[in-house]
């Protein structure tokens, strides 16, 4: 036994002259680390298969057991999935003058807080605005679009940039469409403003509505959600060669909430690509006098 260690103990010193006659170091490189080339073979088979590079920070959103990368800032990658309903809506031919509404819904599927950072519109025609700007995980909101087709005719697409973050800040487009005509005409406007308003004081505005063209175009009925404290009547229609007219009238019932009044009554028509026209109503409601002196008094 012990002639047989010192048998290997002179072959080890052996081993190690011969290296060093050969200019070899006395530890093998393999039996510390990994030769070069196989490591350069184990990045290039990464890149091959389209794995992330191994950082120091984990850019990852997840959610329950499923871990999706978002990638580098100013991606539309992780962005865009949150828009689980769609990121376009397509109006079809509406008539020149009208307001369109389309409210993107917009989830937050991952893990962590994020933030609807900036919303940035390139026209004067459309507008955007967020419902809330931070989402928790699993929460939703809706980003409202409008556009006026008041600002052109024909044939127009518009888009909405929504820029998310906080850390890396991703976006996606949400876009719309309308055909604005324009035999449908508004007068004065598609907007009935009804300004200072006391409550249970009647107070009403009209529009007219005019059709010029070879369809037999009309309008049926006024729509008026249930909710609303709001009156509309439709007189006519008064046909004339190649047009037919239409009065609208609305005021506001006597039992309104005090605050303002921002919403939308639609006129039924026979027109199949948009059938519902919305024309918005306003109006600042304020109390009357006599209520005003019966809450400072029980003050």
């Amino acid at each position: 036994m012990r002639n047989a260690m010192m048998a290997m103990v002179v072959l080890a010193l052996l081993d190690g002259l011969a290296r060093a006659r050969a200019g070899q170091p006395l530890v093998r490189a393999s039996e510390l680390a990994p030769p070069r080339q196989q490591r350069t073979s184990a990045m290039a088979i990464s890149k091959a298969l389209g794995s992330p590079p191994a950082t120091t920070t984990d850019n990852r959103f997840s959610l329950g057991s499923d871990t999706t990368t978002y990638g580098k800032a100013d991606s539309t990658e992780w962005a865009a999935r949150m828009f689980t309903a769609g990121r376009s809506n397509d109006f079809g031919a509406v008539p020149f003058g009208t307001r369109l509404l389309h409210r993107f819904e917009i989830t937050n599927v991952y893990a962590i807080p994020v933030e609807i950072v900036e919303l940035r519109v390139g026209c004067g025609c459309v507008t955007a605005t967020a419902g809330k700007r931070t989402l928790r995980p699993g929460e939703r909101t809706t980003i409202d679009v409008a556009l006026d087709t008041r600002a052109f005719t024909g044939a127009n697409t518009e888009t909405v940039r929504v820029i998310v973050g906080p850390n890396p800040k991703s976006f996606c487009l949400l876009k719309v469409s309308a055909i604005s005509e324009t035999n449908v005409v508004f007068k004065p406007d598609r907007i009935i403003n009804l300004g200072e308003v006391v409550r249970g004081r009647a107070s009403a505005q009209s529009i007219d509505i005019e059709y010029c063209g070879t369809l037999a175009w009309e309008i049926s009925k006024v729509v008026v959600a249930r909710d609303l404290h709001i009156e509309a009547t439709l007189s006519g229609p008064v046909r004339r060669s190649g047009t037919v007219a239409y009065r609208l009238t609305v005021k506001l019932k006597d039992d309104a909430l005090e605050g303002r009044i921002r919403e939308y009554v639609y006129l039924k028509t026979n027109q199949v690509d948009a059938p519902l026209v919305p024309v918005r109503v306003m109006a600042n409601v304020r109390a009357s006098p006599k209520e005003a002196v019966g809450i400072s008094s029980s003050e």
